[in-house]
């Protein structure tokens, strides 16, 4: 057994009367200049290895053929696949493979940006759930058995930053005991964009604000939808559902209007309205998570 690139050398040892002459074979084919009791190959390669080695001895009286011996070739890694460059949204993993040829066992080390990775000892290597940071990253990975290691080329690693739908809620002025009107927009500034439902509580101060009710927006009643509004009791929070019994696609625009009154006795200054578990849906696909934009209310006391 050698390794590629070494030399192999047979002997035979044979008795008879003299002279004795000497015929090395290949896979049963004679090898030229090969007459003597030792043979040397010439630097070997992977594809000889099983190969068959005999020698014929011949005198006056006949000749015996030896048993064959079999040349083992132990071949280092050699890459047949490389890893191949990858496209993934923020959030989503990626899955880097790399297909290589040897002598067994193959051992397998990936590396990010020419550092080891940390476990990363097999022929696929699947990445975290990636961030913008991991945008031109490189990843390859280095092969190893008993004759040596090889590296593959690198696979670079492109991350696109998709913004999240988002949802927002305005902002306005209002004097104490007056009626005040919040729209909720909705923005599907995703890629693909198709959302036919909305979930979201809204949060208030309800020692400024008292919620009355809330109205299906423009937005919303285009895709078929309606507004189920629910204040949580003895709370300043209104779960929202937006919905409907189709799966028509919400547009971007005003999908709901908060009304508010003022209190009698709020304190002026400014007050935020914000939003807790946000989400836009699609019937069959997991929920997406919203981004959200507060709004603002200012409470203003009129001047006596």
């Amino acid at each position: 057994t050698v390794n590629v690139g070494q030399t192999a050398t047979f002997n035979v040892v044979a008795s008879g009367t003299a002279p004795l002459t000497y015929q090395w074979q290949k896979n049963t084919v004679n090898i030229s200049g090969a007459t003597s009791a030792s043979y040397t190959t010439a630097a070997v390669v992977a594809e000889d290895n099983g190969a068959l080695f005999r020698c014929i001895v011949t005198n006056s009286v006949g000749s015996v053929t030896s048993a064959a011996a079999t040349l083992s070739v132990n071949a280092g890694p050699s890459i047949t696949t490389p890893p191949a460059n990858l496209t993934v949204n923020v959030g989503q993993t990626a899955t880097f493979n790399v297909v290589a040829s040897g002598t067994a066992p193959l051992t397998y080390q990936w590396q990010k940006n020419t550092v080891a990775i940390s476990g990363a000892t097999s022929a696929s290597y699947t990445t975290a759930a990636v961030v913008a940071g991991d945008n031109g990253a490189l990843f390859r990975c280095i092969i190893t058995n008993s004759v040596g290691s090889i590296t593959s080329a690198a696979a670079t690693l492109s991350v696109n930053v998709v913004s999240l739908p988002t949802l927002a809620a305005g902002s306005t002025t209002g004097l104490r005991n007056q009626s005040i009107n919040i729209p909720i927009t909705f923005d599907p500034i995703t890629v693909g964009g198709s959302y036919s439902g909305l979930q979201f509580e809204l949060n208030f101060d309800q020692s400024r604000l008292t919620y009355i009710s809330a109205t299906t927006g423009s937005a919303a009643t285009a895709a078929g939808k309606s507004v189920n509004a629910t204040q949580v009791a003895r709370q300043g929070k209104v779960v929202f559902f937006i919905f409907g019994f189709n799966n028509n696609l919400i547009g971007q625009g005003v999908v709901a209007n908060v009304n508010f009154t003022v209190n009698s006795s709020a304190a002026a200054g400014n007050t935020p309205l914000t939003f807790t578990n946000a989400l836009a849906s699609y019937s069959g696909r997991p929920n997406t998570t919203l981004s959200t934009t507060p709004g603002t209310v200012t409470v203003e006391v009129a001047n006596t």
